[in-house]
C-alpha cells in the first residue's frame, strides 16, 4: 500500500501542498499531469529523496516519513535511467540485488542477455531504461515508483515492458505508482488515477 496524508514539499520557485490519497496494496497508481506539475517532485517525496514539509508518508504497514530512502524498501527508476556507466549492465542490475539469482532471473524476463558485455555508454536510451527497471525490481521492492521509466522506447517494446514489469509487481505483491504521459498507461484499468496540477493533486478515481 501507498498511503500519502497531506503531503507538502518545499522546493526554489515551486510547491506541492497537501497531497493525500490511497492506492492499495498490490495496486497501480498513475500520475499524470503537464511538464512542471510537481509529479516527479511528489515521487522523490515518496521514495524519500526530498524533505517533507509537512505531512506523512505511509508504505505497506508503516509509518516511513522519517525513514531515509534506502529503509523504505522502495524501487525507484527515473526516466533518466542514470545508470553506472563505469559498471558492466549485469553489475548494474546486481547493484543492490538481495539475492544473486535474481540477477540471471530480471536479466531473462526483460530480455537484457544480448547487453550483458555491452559497455553502458554504448546503450540506447530504450536499453538504458530496461536495465534501470531491472536494477529497481533486483531491489525486489515492496514500493515501485516509476517516472516515465518507458519513455524513450518504442511503441511496442513499451507494451510489452509495461505489462511486464506491472505482472513482476502483482506477482510479487508490490504497489506501483507510475508517473506518465502515455494514454494508453493513464487509463489501465483498475488503477487509481491521479493528477498533478501545478502543485496540487486530484484523485480521479
Amino acid at each position: 500500500m501507498i498511503r500519502v496524508v497531506d503531503l507538502s514539499v518545499r522546493v526554489p520557485g515551486f510547491s506541492v501542498d497537501r497531497a493525500s490519497f490511497v492506492v492499495p496494496a498490490g495496486g497501480v497508481g498513475i500520475v499524470t499531469g503537464p511538464t512542471g506539475a510537481g509529479k516527479t517532485t511528489l515521487i522523490e517525496a515518496i521514495a524519500g529523496v526530498r524533505a517533507l514539509a509537512g505531512g506523512a508518508v505511509f508504505l505497506g504497514d508503516g509509518d516511513v516519513t522519517r525513514h531515509a530512502p534506502e529503509h523504505r524498501a522502495v524501487g525507484l527508476v527515473y526516466q533518466q535511467a542514470w545508470l553506472f556507466p563505469h559498471l558492466s549492465v549485469r553489475q548494474n542490475v546486481a547493484y543492490g540485488a538481495g539475492r544473486a539469482s535474481i540477477v540471471d532471473e530480471l536479466i531473462a524476463l526483460l530480455e537484457l542477455t544480448p547487453l550483458v558485455g555491452k559497455p553502458v555508454p554504448m546503450l540506447s536510451g530504450g536499453e538504458r531504461q530496461l536495465v534501470a527497471l531491472a536494477r529497481a525490481l533486483a531491489r525486489e521492492p515492496r514500493t515501485l515508483l516509476l517516472d516515465e521509466p518507458f519513455a524513450a522506447m518504442d511503441t511496442s517494446l513499451r507494451a510489452v515492458t509495461r505489462a511486464t514489469i506491472l505482472a513482476w509487481a502483482a506477482t510479487h505483491g508490490a504497489t506501483t505508482l507510475l508517473v506518465t504521459h502515455d494514454v494508453a498507461e493513464a487509463t489501465l484499468d483498475g488503477s487509481v488515477q491521479l493528477r498533478m496540477e501545478r502543485g496540487m493533486l486530484q484523485v480521479a478515481g
